[in-house]
């Protein structure tokens, strides 16, 4: 059997003249609630949880504000008081209706509604009259009636004080300071002195000139100076370039000035990745195109039969042909395959702890196959039977493209 309640309620707030006393302790957001509950016909006593949500008509369905929930107030003979609190956002001066539901404290459940629904009077807008009285009456003071003005305000114009632009300001005759720009942006902000461009990215389209110039003429000077901490593979300086014929850097030297340099105490003094050419290095006038001053060129990767530049040929029976009499081996290598204009740097690699002095690689020869399309290295020595090669005999080979 579902059991009837009723409520009848009041609606209390601390006085509006309290909340207009300029000295006084600021008035809170909420408001007293007073009420008196029936349950089963009689009245209710115990503790019991209230729900309030708060509506903008009698009858809608939506809420404007989803609920206020009370837990456990205490009903006695029927009668009970709480507070609540919608904040004052809510409060603009429309209708406003509160919806109560209630169901006993020992429960977790549902809440059941009590219709109908309240009618907020104007006593909970205080919040709202309060601000806009505030308002109104600042809004329509008079400058004559401001007390204690300095004498140079007293006609209400602020004309007697001197104005001096600082660095880097300009004042019109109007008494307004502007900033002086420099530079050829249209940006209207103003950034501190110190500021750096840690993460900036600059993008733009300027045709025949350089997208970034650093100049500096002092001799023994540098130009640009990046560095970086960490451990990793991220450079110092990284430009990036996408479309053809574009360099990502040009290092120009004029005279005998290096074009570029690179120094690495120990690591890599230059790392450049493409998938077309990494490096262009070209000299005018007979100079050096690539010099090395101290350390090896590193070819990260290299070793037997690998895709890299430099690597080693190792004599298998795949690349050994039949009956060629052990004289041939077959290179096999993406950078020289099908291309007959490479250049390839070919010497032998004997392991030293298993020489006999039978080798004859001093007749060794390189030639292209036109019907393999592969580079072949041949041992033309007249001696037949030191001259074949054998399954595991070694080479160092680097290839070079024109």
């Amino acid at each position: 059997m579902k059991t009837q309640r009723t409520l009848r309620s009041t609606l209390a707030i601390a006085t509006l003249l309290a909340a207009l006393q300029v000295h006084s302790a600021p008035l809170g957001t909420g408001f007293t609630y007073q009420g008196r509950l029936n349950d089963g016909g009689k009245p209710a006593n115990g503790t019991y949880d209230f729900v309030f949500v708060l509506y903008d008509s009698a009858t809608n369905s939506v809420p404007i504000y989803s609920g206020v929930l009370n837990d456990d107030v205490q009903v006695t003979d029927g009668t009970f008081t709480t507070q609540v609190d919608f904040g004052t956002d809510l409060f603009n001066g429309q209708e406003r209706w509160l919806g109560v539901g209630v169901r006993p404290g020992s429960e977790t459940g549902d809440v059941t509604e009590l219709l109908p629904r309240h009618q907020l009077s104007a006593t909970p807008y205080a919040h709202f009259a309060r601000r806009a009285a505030v308002a109104e009456t600042v809004a329509s003071v008079p400058w004559s009636a401001v007390q204690n003005l300095p004498p140079s305000l007293s006609d209400g114009v602020d004309n007697d004080t001197t104005y001096t632009a600082g660095p880097g300001l300009a004042l019109t005759e109007g008494n307004e300071l502007r900033v002086q720009y420099a530079g050829s942006g249209n940006a209207n902000t103003v950034a501190r002195s110190d500021h750096d461009h840690m993460g900036s990215t600059w993008v733009g389209s300027f045709s025949g000139a350089p997208g970034l110039s650093v100049h500096n003429t002092s001799n023994g000077s540098i130009g640009i100076v990046a560095t970086t901490g960490g451990m990793g593979s991220a450079g110092d300086f990284r430009a990036l370039s996408d479309f053809t014929n574009n360099a990502a850097v040009i290092a120009t030297g004029t005279g005998k000035a290096r074009g570029l340099k690179a120094v690495s105490t120990t690591g890599e003094a230059i790392r450049a990745e493409s998938s077309g050419t990494a490096i262009y290095a070209k000299s005018e006038s007979g100079g050096n195109a690539l010099v090395l001053d101290g350390g090896a060129i590193r070819v990260p990767g290299a070793g037997f039969n690998t895709p890299t530049t430099v690597f080693i040929h190792r004599c298998t029976s795949a690349n050994l042909p039949i009956g060629s009499g052990n004289h041939i081996t077959i290179i096999d290598h993406p950078l020289c395959n099908n291309n007959p204009n490479a250049i390839l740097f070919v010497t032998p690699r004997i392991n030293y702890t298993s020489y006999t002095g039978y080798y004859t690689y001093d007749d060794l020869a390189i030639a292209w196959d036109a019907e393999r399309k592969r580079w072949l290295i041949i041992n033309t020595s007249i001696l037949d039977e030191l001259g074949d090669f054998d399954v595991n005999d070694s080479f160092n080979v680097m290839v070079v493209l024109p």
